[in-house]
Formats: C-alpha cells, sequence, structure tokens
C-alpha cells in the first residue's frame, strides 16, 4: 500500500487528544486544573463588583477595587474578614496597586466629569485628586507604582481618541542637588 502523507481525520483527534492528556498531566500542568475553586460573595449589596481589579499584598491577602452602589467601592481581606469601604462616587473604569506598606492606590474615571482621578489610602483616609481634567480622559485606566512606590497610569482620552501616561517624575537627589549648588558657587567666585 503507497503511503499518501495524509492521515486520517481519527487519527489525528487520537494524536491530539493523547498530546493534551500528556500535557495536562505533565509538570506544565496549571495547578488550578487539579485543585478546587474556593468561591465566596465579597459583596452583595445592590449591584457591586463590576470593572474590579484585584492585587494581593505580601501575605498573599486580596486587595479588590469595583464599581458599586453608585460608586468606586474598595475591599480587602485581612485574614480573617472583608473589610469594605466606599471610596468615591459616581465612577467608572478603575485600577489598583499596592505599595510596598500594602496601601492601596487607586485610579480611575470621573464619570459625571469625565476627568482622570488617582486615590491613595494614607492608613486614615483616602487622598483623592484629579490628576486630568482635560477633555473626556480617564477611560481604560491602568495604575502601576514604581520602585519610590510613585504613581504611574496609562489611560485613554477619548475626546482626542489618544492614549495618554501620567507620572510624577523622581524628584532630583540632594546630593545631585548640592554638586549644582557648589558648581554655580564656583563659577561666581572666578575673576
Amino acid at each position: 500500500m503507497k503511503h499518501s502523507g495524509k492521515i486520517g481525520c481519527n487519527r489525528v483527534v487520537l494524536v491530539l487528544s493523547l498530546m493534551v492528556s500528556a500535557t495536562m498531566a505533565g509538570p506544565l500542568a496549571s495547578p488550578a486544573l487539579s485543585k478546587t475553586w474556593n468561591i465566596e460573595t465579597v459583596d452583595s449589596v445592590g449591584g457591586v463588583g463590576t470593572e474590579t481589579y484585584l492585587a494581593l499584598d505580601s501575605s498573599g491577602d486580596p486587595h479588590i477595587s469595583y464599581l458599586g452602589g453608585g460608586g468606586l467601592k474598595y475591599a480587602a481581606w485581612d485574614g480573617s474578614a472583608w473589610s469594605i469601604e466606599m471610596v468615591d462616587a459616581n465612577v467608572q473604569y478603575t485600577s489598583l496597586a499596592l505599595d510596598s506598606s500594602g496601601k492601596p492606590h487607586i485610579s480611575y474615571r470621573d464619570g459625571a466629569n469625565c476627568n482622570l482621578k488617582y486615590a491613595a489610602w494614607d492608613g486614615s483616609a483616602w487622598n483623592i485628586e484629579t490628576i486630568d481634567s482635560g477633555g473626556s480622559v480617564g477611560e481604560y485606566t491602568s495604575l502601576a507604582l514604581d520602585s519610590s512606590g510613585n504613581p504611574h497610569i496609562s489611560y485613554y482620552d477619548s475626546y482626542k481618541g489618544d492614549l495618554k501616561y501620567a507620572y510624577i517624575p523622581e524628584p532630583a537627589s540632594a546630593s545631585l542637588l548640592l554638586l549644582g549648588a557648589v558648581a554655580m558657587l564656583r563659577r561666581r567666585r572666578r575673576p
């Protein structure tokens, strides 16, 4: 019998099934595939849970920013219970990051004014500021903190159709400022 180089459909299915089975059973298998998921309700008061963003702290405890109840909500697991609070009202889109101390930082869009806003928890209260108010901005926000804890935010400007990036630049270090001042003094002393 002459080999035509074609493989029958049944053989392809069998080969693919064996490959998938071997992959899932092998060392590359996802840990989630072999474990049971624990599912719990975090907040159930009045249609909550859209635009969620999750971050885990250094202890592995979850922190979630989300929309519900007419605004931006924040939930944190302390190891035994969920702590839930309202951060701001009339919000769209959200992104969450935790700093090295585990304090939450959230970027979001002010739904009433179409501005990009930023909220940071200082340990006792939320400090909220408007970052960009130029047109219709703040959609699809994404937040990251650098190694110094400074926020970096990317977002969409729907008025101009632009991708934007907002950040707080690192201040010049004290030693660089001192060197600059010494150099200026030396220049003044020259005849």
